[in-house]
């Protein structure tokens, strides 16, 4: 399942590149054959990311491809549910 999950994200990063100014991902977890697939299948395109996730239900930000040379990758991980407000994202378009 992790393998066609990476696959439908690159693919799609891919087939529309140069129409996005970045990617916005939201997952349940951090699951490092996730990340670690759609790092190798985006690091060519180099395209900011945010992935957004509440695996360890603390509030953190970390970027952890900026020793790759990556430092337009944000991992963000949300406080638990209930123990915290929402987080508020907006988005602009182009």
């Amino acid at each position: 399942r992790i393998e066609n999950n990476v696959k439908f994200t690159t693919d799609l990063a891919k087939a529309y590149k140069g129409q996005y100014r970045g990617i916005i991902l939201l997952g349940h977890s951090v699951r490092n054959g996730y990340m670690k697939g759609v790092y190798t299948g985006l690091k060519n395109i180099r395209e900011p990311v945010l992935y957004i996730h509440g695996d360890g239900h603390n509030w953190e930000v970390k970027q952890p491809f900026k020793e790759d040379g990556w430092d337009n990758f944000w991992d963000i991980q949300v406080d638990q549910g209930g123990h915290a407000p929402p987080i508020k994202l907006t988005f602009r378009g182009l």
